[in-house]
């Protein structure tokens, strides 16, 4: 039977503040995938002492977690990006009260099914979830030997890497339209150096990823698939880093080289 979560979805609505838990290591909404429904959860709080609470137990878990504040103002912004992130619902907290609503039902998700593909925003929900959920476990404080699906949510990731449309920040000689080719001379290629001062190619699953690098708009964004940045890795560069700005993920040439071997035919 279907349930009526009207009055949950204005309460949520008219919260003036509202917390959530967060991954120290993602920068995101730390991710729950339900063990009844698998559906993919953010946790929304009421209170910062609940959020705390929660909090807490995922810590003696092992996970790097902390809580977030909304004020009212944000948690629209807040909820179309969770879309962005795949999360399909949100368990909502009032103190000891746990209830969950679709994201959906708290705000749609945008449909750009209409627009040629070469003009849709980059957006790799798929992505981007399994990207949280390996990190959060690739991170996690407790023995090697205990995280047991280490090796399938990397696959999963990996599969989800070989098929998505990323995107790259160039310094364009001309202004690229969608669709357009890049000609070699026309750009040129911006990398990134870690702590230990190893340089890497930045790659970005999704616009709002981007918009995060590029927030003084001096570069462009290009978007291209896994095999077609592979030669971009050379010389110098030492591998991609996906999303330097959230969860800073760290390929490799091996590593990019695995994925094109199992899921491209050269």
């Amino acid at each position: 039977m279907a349930v009526d979560n009207k009055f949950l979805i204005r309460k949520i609505k008219g919260l003036a503040k509202a917390y959530v838990m967060f991954s120290r290591v993602t920068r995101h909404p730390f991710a729950v995938c339900d063990e009844e429904t698998f559906d993919d959860q953010l946790w929304l709080f009421s209170t910062e002492e609940s959020v705390k609470d929660t909090a807490q137990k995922f810590l003696e878990k092992g996970y790097p977690i902390y809580g977030v504040t909304f004020e009212k103002d944000r948690l629209g912004i807040f909820f179309a990006e969770a879309h962005a992130l795949g999360f399909n619902q949100v368990v909502f907290m009032d103190g000891d009260r746990k209830s969950c609503v679709g994201l959906v039902e708290i705000i749609p998700e945008p449909d750009f099914s209409k627009l040629p593909v070469e003009r849709r925003p980059v957006l790799n929900p798929a992505l981007q979830l399994s990207s949280l959920y390996f990190m959060q476990e690739l991170s996690r404080q407790i023995p090697a030997e205990e995280k047991t699906n280490l090796q399938e949510l990397e696959e999963e990731l990996a599969a989800n890497l070989s098929k998505s449309r990323l995107m790259i920040p160039v310094v364009g000689k001309k202004l690229f339209k969608p669709g357009d080719k890049l000609e070699k001379g026309s750009f040129d290629l911006t990398f990134v150096k870690d702590k230990e001062g190893v340089m890497f190619l930045p790659v970005f699953s999704d616009v709002l990823e981007f918009n995060l690098f590029n927030d003084k708009k001096q570069f462009q964004g290009v978007v291209m698939t896994i095999d077609q940045l592979r030669p971009l890795v050379q010389g110098k560069c030492e591998g991609m880093i996906v999303n330097p700005r959230s969860m800073a993920l760290k390929l490799t040439p091996k590593m990019i080289d695995g994925i094109l071997k199992r899921f491209f035919e050269f």
